[in-house]
């Protein structure tokens, strides 16, 4: 697994992928370059530029699914009141 660090927020960065290997897109499964080159990759902003090297033993799922999922959840207000009644003072 290959991860190019720093902040994108839609914006190009350039990373270098490992000679001697195939590296698919974590985000874009389909993509897939060759090694040994330097290349512009733009990401989004919940993006982090991610590859694996083609014939990896490494499921990652769907990124974006995961993601939207996130940000489902994170919308979602807890009931504070159910919560605070569980606490028990001294």
């Amino acid at each position: 697994m290959l991860q190019r660090p720093g902040t994108f927020g839609g914006k190009a960065r350039r990373v270098a992928l490992p000679a001697g290997a195939q590296w698919r897109d974590a985000w874009h499964p389909d993509k897939t370059y060759a090694g040994g080159q330097s290349m512009e990759i733009r990401a989004e902003l919940h993006q982090i530029p991610l590859f694996i090297r083609v014939g990896a033993n490494l499921p990652v799922g769907d990124l974006d699914r995961e993601w939207l999922e996130s940000v489902e959840i994170a919308r979602k207000k807890p009931d504070l009141r159910a919560l605070e009644s569980t606490i028990k003072l001294n």
